[in-house]
């Protein structure tokens, strides 16, 4: 055999702090011309703390037509800070006997004293620190009719505890010069201390500051009075709010009247604080001149008193009292500087002549007049007593303004709101009603908890009745809201107590009081309707209508025309024929319950009547006499509210009261009971007469006692609610009481449990709380509710799952009322959870043997019935391949004692000395050859071509995943189609492999030979043989030159077909071929095959059985013996070359 060759194959295998820089702040002020003209106020420190010092200096550089100034320097010092004279004095080296500042702790200024002879143009004043606050200190002077005023220095006082945050020096401001606002008097006034605030003490600061219309809050500093003419009305200038706070002092305002002028293009809100007024003018002394009641002017009185004549004469604009106020309507007062004054114009004047008026939330007046109505409200006309105010009203006398009555409105409404009282009396000299409203629907309201009291004490004329209102008026009494109207002393005045007109409207609601008194001769009503009035009474607590009148012409009601009706809804009625009754006894007629009254009227006289009781006696009366032209009185009385309670109520049948009740109510009222199926129905009739169908159970005896038994072997049940209803006089009420379970449930049942459980089930009483118990511990596991049918589903928490098996756990179950049951069952947690672990990767040599210890290939073992030995066992079922390298996985089982298993995979990394691996992957790759003309021409083709050559793989570590695409050439070492050997790198994440390429120039050679045919055993024949081949008789030759060129393979026998002992047959071997001769193989050497189109790669010379040209073992008859072994050898060449 020639040249088999022999090729070594090598495979490549183959991854900014923010700076604030704040400026200077400059003061705002007015510049002046003349730099030199100035007062300069500056201080040692603007903040101190309280009992501190401060030590203000100031400059006095103004000028007087280029001579000194001789006026004085005069600096403001507030409340707050108090100047000390000694230090000052001190501080300045001044002389006791010739010192020229000077300290007025009224006005509060600091006056320094100018002379020519010995000017102090500059100095220091010393002050102390009293309080914590913001206080601004100014000075000016008054030169040739113009004040030149400071610049403002403001000084801050703080607590001891008060941290001083930062420190702003007071920039130096230009000292301003304005007008002074002159009076007409034309009296300099003093500037004010903040802008739009002014200390008013005398006439002349009071009229300037009542000039400019810059000051908004003027404080009056002491008591004065203002100097004025006899009845002197003057205009002031308007501004949106004016404050006069009067800090306690008092005003007499004389003959003085100011006003401001409003209206919707310039409101005003005029609130006078905590002063004491006099005044002698029949217009107030202080007023607004314009508006129409539309809420752009008003007046806020706020705890002031008032001695004089009219208060207010504003009539557009509205009034508000707030906190307490008096006002006094006198003939005469004694000032403040203990002089009578006379008021001859006081008599005649209501308190107020305005639009609406209105009594804060809470605040307190009290009025009084000479000869005239309080009130005389025109355009809207509402009066307003807000919540928990009260008002007290005396008038006295008659005529005047608001001659009708103590509140006169040409408007719409009086409301008294909730807890607040309306009082209206009228002297024994005045026969002035309480209220007349002249509007178009008017109303009086009279919330829960608030009165409404009239008291006229002097006979009244006709037209002044105790209450007047208008057409489509209503008067509405709410909750436990009291409407009063006593007209006493009324001889023969035939006013009326209540006047409306028609289609009037009065509704007194449910505990609601509405009692109207009058007494006298004179032929009057105590309610008196115009036409299609309604009377509405509603479950209320009292409606006394009482005429003490001996007139027989007198009604309690009349009401015009024959529409006219009066309604009641649940009362007691009782009535009285003759006058002078008081309280609930002498009645002539009671009926008592009355349902659904209304009664028709005609004047003064009934025309129909109906209404439903619970008898038909009670019923035919009330129809038959209820006729108010007979009765001097009649009370709609309230029925009280029916009570009743119930005893506590047991399901313990050894307890009495688990089947018999017992309890209070209004005395004989009528009691029906509910809730229980054990309760039969009553056997005691309704007291209604028309109620044939509602049985009671009992009634409560005389005391309130009652007591209801059920029948033989009927108990309450836990949890039922009993009610008993109590029903008289028309009136019911309801009470209720549960059962109280006094017996234990019966124990639960409880489910199987498996560790993975989520809920645990079982049975228990009905709506019970059932708990789930560790049975070892009698720790709480969780608690549920059974249902309406007994079956319960426990949610296991969270936190517990899954259950530890092999625990027990027991049940109990608690009702409602607390009693607990015993223990369930006993359940033991079935443990139906595989085992878990993960692997460990294993690193192997190829060749090496695997561990035995299945547990050493596993972590993170775990088990909820526990980890150790007793419980857990492992085992190998899958070993891995270690005779290759590259990625294998063996499996590990882990299995529990209750049989639940989990089969683990292991990663198993096998290497040898073609792989290398870091942490994360593994790499293998080959040594390889290559020839001259298998470089290619582009690196991509080379880099495949590397990969592919060096059998290049990869895994991930620990995952054991392919990577083989993510392996990379890195460094090709310069490999090219010359011969040699070259460095070849393969890298994949981070993990590199160097492989050797071979590079050869390339040869003819065979590649491969079949090294033994084969034609079998046979048996002699006679006749000639022609065997075939058993195996495949293939040559492989290869061509890795660089230039190829034609050649040939030739065949020769060596040797013929021979025994061992010599015996040789010739001419047995022929090359058989298609469409050519056949080739009888000798000891010549004959061409068998030749390529004249050579090309690079291995060509396979097949003569194999069955192909175009066959290698035949010819056998002639006689030339072969038995039993003898033959054997041939035939010489392969291969020859370059034609």
């Amino acid at each position: 055999m020639i040249g088999k060759s022999h090729i070594l194959r090598t495979a490549l295998v183959f991854l900014i702090v923010g700076l604030i820089t704040l400026g200077s702040v400059r003061g705002w002020g007015v510049d002046v011309s003349n730099e030199t003209d100035r007062i300069n106020l500056t201080a040692d420190t603007v903040k101190a703390k309280v009992g501190q010092s401060v030590t203000i200096d100031f400059t006095d550089k103004t000028n007087s037509e280029n001579t000194r100034s001789t006026a004085p320097l005069q600096v403001k010092i507030p409340e707050g800070l108090k100047f000390d004279d000694q230090k000052t004095a001190d501080i300045n080296g001044i002389p006791d006997d010739n010192n020229p500042v000077s300290f007025d702790d009224k006005t509060r200024l600091a006056t320094i004293n100018q002379t020519l002879d010995h000017p102090m143009r500059d100095g220091k004043l010393v002050l102390s620190v009293m309080s914590a606050g913001e206080f601004r200190v100014t000075a000016n002077k008054i030169i040739d009719k113009q004040e030149i005023i400071s610049n403002e220095l403001e000084i801050t006082g703080m607590e001891e505890a008060q941290n001083e945050v930062s420190v702003k020096k007071p920039a130096e401001e230009k000292a301003a010069i304005k007008d002074v606002v002159e009076s007409k008097t034309k009296t300099a006034g003093i500037v004010a201390a903040a802008a739009g605030e002014v200390d008013v003490y005398d006439n002349a600061t009071f009229r300037a500051a009542l000039n400019n219309p810059t000051i908004t809050v003027m404080n009056v500093t002491q008591d004065f009075v203002v100097t004025s003419p006899l009845y002197e009305t003057t205009v002031y200038p308007t501004r949106p709010n004016l404050v006069i706070n009067g800090n306690g002092h008092a005003i007499d305002f004389s003959n003085l009247n100011a006003y401001f002028n409003v209206s919707s293009s310039a409101p005003m809100i005029l609130t006078v604080n905590d002063l004491s007024m006099f005044g002698q003018n029949y217009y107030g002394p202080l007023g607004l001149s314009g508006g129409s009641g539309t809420g752009y002017s008003k007046i806020v009185y706020r705890n002031i008193s008032y001695t004089g004549a009219q208060l207010s004469a504003a009539y557009g604009s509205d009034i508000d009292i707030g906190g307490v106020v008096q006002t006094k309507q006198v003939n005469s007062y004694l000032n403040i500087l203990g002089i009578t004054i006379p008021v001859p114009l006081a008599s005649g004047q209501a308190t107020f002549e305005v639009a609406n008026i209105n009594f804060l939330p809470g605040s307190t007046y009290t009025g009084e007049t000479l000869s005239a109505g309080l009130m005389k409200l025109g355009y809207i006309g509402n009066v307003d007593v807000g919540a928990n105010a009260t008002v007290n009203i005396t008038t006295s006398g008659n005529g005047g303004e608001a001659p009708y009555a103590g509140i006169q409105t040409d408007g719409s409404n009086i409301s008294v709101h909730s807890g607040a009282k309306l009082n209206i009396t009228t002297d024994s000299a005045s026969g002035r009603g309480g209220i007349r409203i002249d509007g178009s629907a008017p109303k009086i309201l009279v919330e829960t908890g608030a009165e409404l009291n009239v008291k006229t004490n002097a006979a009244s004329d006709s037209d002044k009745h105790g209450i007047y209102t208008g057409g489509n008026g209503k008067i509405i009494v709410q909750g436990t809201g009291k409407l009063t109207v006593n007209s006493q002393g009324s001889g023969t005045s035939t006013a009326n107590a209540l006047n409306m007109g028609d289609n009037a409207s009065i509704d007194i609601g449910n505990m609601s009081t509405f009692n109207l008194y009058s007494d006298g001769t004179g032929n009057k009503r105590i309610v008196n309707l115009g036409n299609n009035a309604l009377f509405k009474i509603a479950n209320s607590a009292s409606v006394d209508l009482n005429l003490n009148n001996s007139n027989t012409s007198s009604r309690l009601i009349s009401m015009a025309g024959t529409a006219g009706k009066l309604q009641a809804t649940t009362q007691r009625v009782l009535a009285w024929n003759s006058a002078g009754s008081s309280g609930k006894t002498g009645f002539n007629y009671e009926w008592v319950p009355m349902f659904n009254a209304a009664v028709s009227y005609s004047g003064g006289n009934v025309t129909a009547v109906t209404g439903t009781s619970y008898t038909m006696a009670t019923q035919t009366s009330f129809g038959t006499n209820f006729r108010t032209q007979n009765f001097k009185r009649v009370l709609f009385d309230y029925i009280p509210d029916v009570t009743v309670t119930i005893g506590a109520l047991t399901n313990n049948t050894s307890q009495t009261n688990s089947h018999v009740i017992t309890g209070t109510a209004t005395p004989n009222a009528y009691i029906i009971f509910s809730g229980s199926s054990a309760i039969p129905t009553g056997t005691i009739n309704s007291p209604n007469a028309a109620d044939t169908t509602t049985k009671y159970h009992v009634q409560a005896d005389s005391s309130g006692n009652y007591s209801f038994s059920l029948p033989a072997s009927q108990y309450f049940s836990g949890g039922q609610t009993i009610t008993a209803t109590a029903l008289l006089n028309g009136k019911s009420s309801t009470v209720s009481t549960v059962v109280a379970d006094n017996v234990a449930p019966n124990p639960p049942t409880l489910s199987a449990i498996t560790d993975e459980a989520t809920v645990i089930t079982g049975t228990a009483e009905a709506n019970s709380v059932v708990n789930i118990y560790n049975n070892a511990t009698n720790v709480l596991l969780a608690s549920g509710t059974a249902n309406g049918s007994g079956t319960y589903s426990v949610v296991v928490p969270v936190g517990s799952r899954p259950l530890v098996p092999y625990t027990v756990y027991y049940a109990t179950a608690t009702d409602a009322a607390g009693n607990s049951s015993g223990h369930s069952n006993d359940v033991t947690v079935t443990d139906t959870t595989a085992p878990t672990a993960s692997g460990i990767v294993q690193f192997f040599n190829v060749g090496d043997t695997f561990t035995s210890n299945a547990k050493s290939l596993l972590q993170n073992i775990q088990d909820n019935a526990g980890n150790s030995d007793s419980n857990l066992t492992f085992s190998i079922t899958s070993l891995p391949d270690l005779s290759t390298a590259g990625y294998t996985t063996a499996e590990v089982k882990i299995a529990d004692i209750a049989g639940n298993n989990d089969t683990i995979s292991i990663p198993v990394f096998v290497s040898d000395d073609s792989t290398v691996r870091n942490g994360q992957a593994m790499l293998q790759a080959h040594n390889f050859l290559l020839y001259s003309y298998e470089i290619p021409d582009t690196d991509a083709v080379l880099n495949q071509l590397i990969l592919t050559k060096s059998q290049a793989k990869a895994w991930e570590i620990p995952a054991g995943n392919d990577i083989t695409a993510q392996v990379v050439v890195t460094d090709k070492g310069g490999l090219s189609a010359t011969p040699g050997t070259y460095q070849v790198k393969l890298s994949v994440r981070g993990l590199e492999k160097t492989v050797t390429v071979t590079v050869a120039s390339g040869t003819l050679e065979f590649e491969d030979v079949t090294d033994e045919i084969s034609f079998g055993t046979h048996t002699i024949s006679s006749k000639k043989q022609v065997i075939e081949p058993e195996n495949d008789v293939q040559l492989a030759v290869t061509d890795t030159r660089p230039v190829t060129s034609n050649w040939h393979v030739t065949a020769k026998l060596i040797q013929n077909l021979s025994t061992l002992t010599g015996d040789t047959v010739t001419d047995s071997l022929v090359l058989k071929r298609d469409q050519l001769p056949d080739m009888y193989l000798n000891d010549t050497a004959t061409t068998i095959y030749e390529d004249t189109t050579p090309a690079n790669g291995t060509t396979i010379i097949d003569m194999s059985a069955d192909q175009a040209q066959t290698l035949l073992l010819n056998i002639a008859p006689g030339t072969v013996k038995s039993n003898e072994e033959y054997t041939a050898q035939i010489e392969w060449t291969l020859e370059d070359g034609p």
